[in-house]
């Protein structure tokens, strides 16, 4: 006899095990069969199409089972749960939409203002080089959407080029950028060669 453990915990013992894979299988198999039945095939048999149908849609839903009530945490559960509200669709969901669902759910929010602030928050290091200091503000940028739909867009590369004349610790690099009002290529190129010249 198997006692009533319930009673014993303050929240209620829920079961997420699924059913057993040939139980499953076949009740997939007689939901098929009962919702394709007529009068005059009360017990008609899927065809090999219609089988593999079954049981590829069978295997979908089955890993998604398996994977919550077997190999998860009760988070991923109640994380499922708030990712997809609707509880007639849950039992329905298949492998590749859980997945889809779940990644949308976990996405990192897109904090543009963060990340523009984290952009321009860089300076140049005391022991940093130029060449350093430049492709390290590059790789920030990346990060950031500073550019347009127009192919002519230089958005981008204009930000770039504030943001080393703004960080440098080198005073002649800035000046001398703000006199010759350098591009970036410019910049760079400028940059480098003065720092190897002092």
């Amino acid at each position: 006899m198997n006692p009533d453990l319930s009673k014993y915990f303050s929240i209620p013992m829920i079961t997420q095990y699924p059913d057993p894979p040939k139980v499953s299988l076949e009740a997939a198999i007689e939901r098929w069969i009962v919702t394709n039945a007529t009068e005059a095939k009360p017990k008609p048999k899927p065809n090999l199409e219609q089988y593999d149908k079954i049981c590829s849609d069978w295997k979908q839903k089955d890993k998604v089972a398996k994977l919550l009530g077997m190999f998860s945490s009760h988070k991923l559960y109640e994380d499922w749960c708030v990712a997809q509200p609707d509880e007639n669709e849950r039992p329905k969901a298949k492998w590749p939409e859980f997945v889809r669902t779940m990644k949308e759910y976990y996405k990192p929010t897109e904090n543009e203002t963060l990340k523009h602030y984290t952009f321009r928050s860089i300076f140049q290091q005391p022991d940093e080089t130029f060449p350093r200091f430049c492709n390290r503000v590059d790789a920030e940028a990346r990060h950031c959407n500073f550019k347009c739909p127009s192919v002519n867009c230089t958005a981008e590369s204009v930000a770039i080029r504030d943001q080393i004349i703004i960080g440098t610790n080198d005073n002649s690099i800035r000046e001398e950028a703000l006199k010759q009002s350098w591009d970036l290529k410019d910049l760079r190129q400028e940059g480098m060669r003065m720092e190897s010249a002092a």
